[in-house]
């Protein structure tokens, strides 16, 4: 184990009082140990050491260790993660700000696989006693709030994360009572942000539209009818089915733009 490492948890477990930490910290061997697994880094070994202390860490001692834990087995990754959401006094992150820290992770930056990232994420979806409906919905609202705001360099927009899209997709997917939302305030909000200047985001939405274009109920019709022409032309060229479909939604609909209407052959 790195002597870094090793002297972080120690303080935390001395601060907890976790005595089986210390003496297990003993044993360790110094200096990395074992080669490291696919994906690890030399410096990431020991850090399963910081799970039983993660409440004993500071933020930023806990940000700054994230990626190497994000970088270990799935087993130490799961273990931690529970540890930082499990129902406690204070704990030291909530899921909805564990879940927005996932998808704002700079990937070049900690050399964090995206296996590992998306494993992450799936992890906390699976969890819904913790990350329940509720915290889906805040996180993602956060998100595509945030995404309006300047982005770091002062010069256009922040943008939507990387992953948020994936996440809406498997929100639909494992969320129902989440679709009235997604329908009605999500996918109308990424419309206004122009979400089809941003080719991933827009292949994401694309794909919701689908998922969404043949529901009852909550459907991704709402979203469409805001698109510009050409946009709209290519989710309908993409996915043909859902044309007739729109075509009908809209025609129960007071004001529908002209240019909408050509588009669906009014």
């Amino acid at each position: 184990m790195e002597a870094e490492l090793q002297a972080l948890i120690t303080a935390a477990a001395a601060k907890m009082g976790a005595p089986d930490v210390l003496a297990l910290l003993s044993s360790a061997p110094a200096g990395g140990g074992a080669k490291p697994e696919k994906g690890e880094r030399r410096g990431d070994r020991g850090v399963e050491f910081v799970v039983p202390v993660l409440g004993g860490l500071a933020a930023e001692e806990r940000d700054a260790l994230l990626p190497q834990v994000l970088r270990a087995l799935r087993p130490v990754v799961d273990a931690a993660f529970h540890r930082l959401t499990s129902p406690r006094a204070a704990p030291p992150v909530t899921p909805v700000g564990l879940l927005v820290t996932l998808h704002n992770f700079n990937i070049a930056a900690t050399g964090v696989p995206m296996k590992k990232l998306t494993d992450a994420v799936g992890y906390c979806l699976e969890n819904k006693a913790v990350f329940s409906s509720h915290v889906m919905r805040e996180a993602l609202d956060t998100m595509s709030k945030a995404a309006a705001e300047p982005g770091a360099d002062g010069k256009g927009k922040r943008g939507l994360p990387l992953l948020f899209m994936r996440t809406v997709i498997l929100a639909v997917q494992g969320y129902p009572e989440l679709k009235q939302y997604i329908a009605v305030t999500l996918l109308p909000r990424l419309v206004q942000q122009e979400v089809w200047t941003q080719p991933r985001a827009w292949d994401g939405f694309v794909r919701i539209a689908k998922i969404m274009g043949t529901e009852t109920g909550a459907t991704s019709f709402i979203a469409l009818m805001l698109l510009p022409a050409p946009q709209l032309r290519e989710v309908l060229k993409t996915h043909k089915g859902i044309k007739e479909l729109l075509k009908s939604y809209a025609a129960g609909v007071i004001k529908v733009d002209p240019a909408v209407k050509e588009v669906l052959g009014m």
